[in-house]
């Protein structure tokens, strides 16, 4: 223990200096280094803040934007649906493209639905073909690359009473204004 106190009546002025700059790092931390990682903390909050609510104002302003796009590409839908007074040349322009492949589909009968939802009348109708596989295909191409609206909602395949003969049974419909 001597030999400490020794050390330091030696070094007097040096541990005195370094005891000097421990206490100005200790009330220098505590004074404005404190109050500045405080003020830092405050403004990392208020900018977190603020960042959420431009970026809430960014997406609900995307939002509005996609809805209206959304809403426009309806309403252009919608006008371009026919009207009810068409439904006959849907029927002709179906009947077509299912005998361009030597097919007939037998009587169709469109039956009318009020879709209340929609605001549209469904006119669908229960079509049996029986052909070669690669005609089917076709027909089914057809139906899809037509230019005016047809929806397949039921679609039942089976073999057919000839080897290379399938038989199709799908309910097309389509909507009008």
């Amino acid at each position: 223990m001597e030999r400490y106190i020794t050390i330091f009546s030696v070094y007097r002025i040096f541990w005195s200096v370094c005891g000097i700059i421990f206490l100005i790092n200790i009330v220098a931390y505590w004074g404005p280094i404190r109050q500045q990682q405080e003020r830092i903390e405050e403004l990392r909050e208020q900018y977190s803040k603020l960042r959420g609510q431009q970026m809430h104002q960014g997406e609900k302003k995307e939002s509005m934007e996609i809805y209206l796009k959304a809403e426009q590409s309806l309403q252009a839908f919608e006008t371009a649906l026919p009207t009810m007074d068409s439904v006959s040349e849907k029927a002709r322009e179906l009947s077509e493209i299912i005998a361009a492949k030597d097919s007939y589909p037998g009587v169709m009968l469109f039956k009318p639905k009020w879709i209340k939802e929609l605001g549209l009348w469904q006119y669908s109708t229960l079509l049996t073909i029986t052909n070669r596989y690669e005609n089917i295909k076709q027909i089914l191409a057809g139906i899809q690359n037509s230019p005016s609206l047809f929806c397949i909602e039921q679609l039942s395949i089976q073999k057919g009473t000839d080897e290379d003969q399938i038989e199709l049974k799908f309910v097309a419909a389509t909507y009008c204004r």
